[in-house]
């Protein structure tokens, strides 16, 4: 099925070594049902091939690829150069080791209605692949945002709808509208990682008109070993500039408290996963650097945390710990604790055994 009228949509691919998932990629892009939507591919400084074949793709195809090669930048300069060079209604960002649904691009001009205003922000509903299992798994919050939905219209503002903020930070499920982008003047953070979660708050703060297009999305990979968003532990760190601005901009706008929740739920979330999955050294620099972040976060916004999520017993100790000037430096040796718990229970295991011996 094509389409001839005005381009609606350009879908931005930042690439960095994906040589092995590229073509799948751009591949889902051009053959998608209606052909009214363009191609941005930019080439952030990959060491592979992934330059070469995002370059012959263009050349072949030159009327609907744009190739843009840089020096490495990471992910947010790579989106924003992107940006540059949008020149449709609408936008999406899609990783280039991820593949779009073959009718997506349908599904989202019907939606739209060839109306460069019909929307600010679209959430699509993408679906999790999970390479270690071969297997095709559901979106986190799939039904979470359908009952939203199915609860509150069509059509929701997310200041009168504030579970909205409760959604996952992942801009790439979002299609945008490009002038409402310019009207804020957006730019994505560049030289960290986490870079979704500052415009996942801020553009649901300001977007008036948003909806959900439950047949578009795109396949998301997981456990593929060099995904463009995968963290080494040293980018754990940058959760905490990440968080901080998105505080920082709430104190500023007088957010309200439970709008400020969902940043605390998501900053809870994001400071669990870190304490469980970073290796020792970073731990420790990890801990120190949240512990400042916990002083300057507002009580009131932790009191409403607690008041909406009801959070575990655990999740408040350790947000209380993080705050103590003496209790943070237990969990920054969280990584002891854990084994001498484990060398604990190894020899309560072995005694139960001698004992069953001379039984």
């Amino acid at each position: 099925m094509k389409d001839d009228r005005t381009c609606l949509i350009t879908v931005v691919v930042p690439i960095y070594n994906v040589e092995r998932y590229l073509k799948q990629c751009v591949d889902s892009l051009l053959h998608q049902s209606v052909q009214n939507h363009k191609i941005v591919l930019v080439n952030d400084g990959s060491k592979d091939r992934s330059g070469e074949i995002a370059k012959a793709y263009a050349k072949q195809y030159p009327d609907r690829i744009t190739y843009i090669a840089q020096k490495n930048a990471g992910l947010g300069a790579a989106r924003n150069t992107g940006l540059k060079y949008v020149d449709t209604p609408y936008v999406i960002f899609l990783d280039s080791d991820d593949w779009m649904m073959p009718r997506t691009i349908e599904h989202v001009t019907r939606e739209a209605g060839y109306s460069a205003e019909a929307f600010d922000l679209a959430f699509m509903m993408p679906v999790v692949y999970n390479m270690a299992s071969c297997q095709y798994e559901e979106w986190k919050d799939k039904c979470y945002l359908e009952e939203i939905f199915r609860q509150n219209g069509k059509i929701l503002n997310p200041r009168q709808v504030p579970q909205l903020y409760g959604t996952e930070a992942n801009i790439c499920r979002c299609v945008l509208r490009v002038s409402f982008l310019k009207e804020l003047h957006f730019q994505f953070q560049e030289g960290v990682k986490w870079e979704d979660v500052f415009p996942h708050f801020y553009l649901l703060y300001w977007a008036r008109r948003c909806i959900l297009i439950r047949d578009a999305g795109f396949f998301y990979r997981i456990n593929s070993g060099n995904q463009i968003t995968a963290s080494v532990n040293m980018d754990r760190m940058d959760m905490i500039p990440v968080f901080s601005s998105a505080f920082a901009y709430a104190v500023a706008q007088d957010w309200k408290k439970t709008e400020a929740a969902y940043i605390f739920s998501m900053m809870m979330d994001f400071i669990i996963w870190s304490l469980h999955a970073t290796t020792r050294k970073v731990q420790v620099k990890l801990v120190r650097g949240l512990h400042d972040l916990c002083r300057a976060v507002p009580g009131a916004y932790y009191k409403a945390y607690v008041k909406m999520v009801r959070p575990s017993l655990m999740n408040r100790l350790i947000w209380h710990g993080l705050r103590s000037p003496f209790f943070y430096r237990l969990l920054g040796n969280n990584h002891k604790l854990r084994a001498a718990r484990q060398a604990y229970e190894k020899a309560g295991k072995i005694k139960r055994i001698r004992r069953r011996r001379y039984e």
